[in-house]
């Protein structure tokens, strides 16, 4: 119950989330060298329509089960861990199924469906199907063992870009693409079958136990955040389809591409986030001392990458090929929606451990609804700047409702939440102003940020030895701190 713990969780969440995305980022890059981006457009419309109907069904409940299993792993009840998981496991393996062959039933029907062939449907059913593995992922999450979650996404990536790239080398195009995601969909659905087995054996031995009660109080929690995150799915994986239904494969490819570098950047402070759910919901006590020192933290976090990629997005998209520059100013606005973002999951994630599922669902559903209903206005002018301003927009509404909750649950924040926006903005105004290349732009937003965020208290003293602590032993940190003395003193000023 520290934000050593958080840190500790969140940074394999991190490393693996990076590692598996860059490598995901690669395997796009190199879809689209081979085979050009109505490729990537239509294998990702493929994915999204089966990513769309597995989360509609499980009700959310990969995400209630973590307030029980973080619950029960801190009272060490272990017996109680494996009824809640086992229960959960279940269900979510049988909605999974049913949505796959609702897919595969529109398929061999041979229903229309805007623009998807039967193969496809086919390949979306078996990626819908797999995507029961999301219930182990709430189980390494909720017993801070992320590191299993790191190396499973890792090895999955590895076989997806080996696999699938040479398929669509051999010329199986979107086919041999679409084949990549399932490869990578089996293997970690094996592979942390696998590691959820050994970790239940050494916190006591598995004992498969079902019970109603533990998949009711699973569905309460999760339904939670279901409903805000079938509204914010209906958003960000119809906004593909659609695009893709409406205006083709080459801009569902280009505003994807966009979305997926937000998407890796953004997993920064995004890890941290999701480990703090269960770990408040560990231990109450202290959760309001906690989720501030974390909110510090992540905004920290945040920021600064934030502000250089609003600033500099045509460099990672020039690295995907010219055509893909076109989505420059989307890929600016989603990155200033990490702040927002951010913001409301340190809160939600303090709500929600608390019991309190009324204000976790508004502020839920204010990020979610305008997205969806703005979507449907801009999508169709903009295309994928449409999307990307729907998306900020819903955002910032949520950043609002978020900022009243806090304020009536007594969750109170002082401005050095506006210190860790203003420092890296600012610089990246000069940059602007000046102006200076990514480099050296850059380096003037890094350095402003780590004085200002020492000089002014975002990240203290305190949290970074905590931080470290969690990572090596005190005697190892103490040195570290005298090596490092002169740039402590730098940053903090004493």
């Amino acid at each position: 119950m520290s934000v050593g713990g958080v840190a500790r969780g969140g940074l394999f969440l991190f490393i693996g989330s990076v590692i598996a995305n860059t490598m995901g980022y690669l395997y796009w890059f190199l879809v689209s060298f081979l085979s050009g981006a109505t490729v990537v457009g239509i294998a990702n419309s493929v994915v999204s329509l089966s990513v769309l109907v597995s989360s509609i069904g499980i009700l959310g409940i990969p995400t209630g089960v973590q307030r029980f299993l973080g619950r029960e792993f801190g009272r060490k009840n272990v017996k109680s861990l494996n009824t809640y998981f086992w229960s959960s496991f279940a269900f979510t393996l049988a909605v999974c199924l049913l949505s796959a062959l609702i897919i595969w039933v529109i398929a061999l029907l041979g229903i229309p469906f805007i623009g998807f062939s039967e193969s496809m449907l086919l390949l979306a059913g078996v990626i819908a199907f797999l995507s029961f593995s999301s219930i182990m992922s709430a189980l390494f999450t909720s017993i801070v063992r992320t590191e299993y979650l790191a190396a499973s996404s890792i090895a999955s990536a590895v076989a997806k870009l080996g696999l699938g790239v040479l398929l669509v080398y051999l010329g199986f195009g979107w086919f041999g693409a679409v084949m990549g995601v399932v490869i990578a969909s089996l293997s970690l659905a094996a592979l942390m079958l696998f590691f959820a087995s050994r970790e239940l054996s050494r916190l006591g031995g598995i004992k498969i136990s079902l019970s109603r009660k533990a998949l009711r109080d699973s569905m309460h929690a999760g339904i939670v955040s279901w409903l805000p995150s079938v509204v914010g799915m209906l958003g960000s994986q119809l906004g593909i389809l659609t695009v893709f239904g409406l205006q083709g494969g080459s801009e569902a490819g280009m505003f994807y591409i966009a979305y997926a570098i937000f998407s890796v950047v953004n997993m920064l402070p995004g890890s941290f986030t999701v480990i703090l759910f269960p770990i408040l919901s560990g231990s109450a006590a202290e959760g309001k001392r906690v989720a501030w020192r974390a909110m510090k933290f992540c905004m920290a976090l945040a920021c600064p990458p934030a502000a250089f990629l609003a600033l500099y997005s045509g460099l990672p998209l020039s690295l995907m090929g010219a055509e893909y520059l076109q989505a420059t100013s989307t890929l600016s606005l989603l990155a200033l929606s990490m702040i927002p973002v951010t913001f409301v999951s340190v809160v939600s994630s303090l709500t929600y451990a608390s019991g309190s599922y009324g204000k976790t669902l508004a502020m839920g559903l204010a990020v979610n609804i305008p997205q969806v209903f703005l979507y449907f206005i801009f999508v169709p002018i903009y295309g994928g700047f449409g999307a990307a301003l729907s998306f900020l927009t819903g955002a910032l509404i949520g950043l609002g409702v978020a900022a009243g909750v806090s304020k009536v649950s007594d969750f109170q924040m002082s401005s050095k939440i506006s210190v860790a926006f203003i420092a890296p903005f600012g610089a990246a105004l000069l940059s602007i102003l000046i102006p200076l290349n990514w480099l050296f732009g850059g380096i003037i937003i890094l350095l402003t940020s780590m004085l200002c965020y020492g000089r002014f208290g975002v990240v203290e003293r305190d949290d970074l030895a905590e931080v470290a602590r969690s990572f090596a032993s005190e005697k190892t940190v103490a040195k570290a701190g005298e090596r490092l003395g002169w740039l402590l003193r730098i940053i903090y000023g004493r």
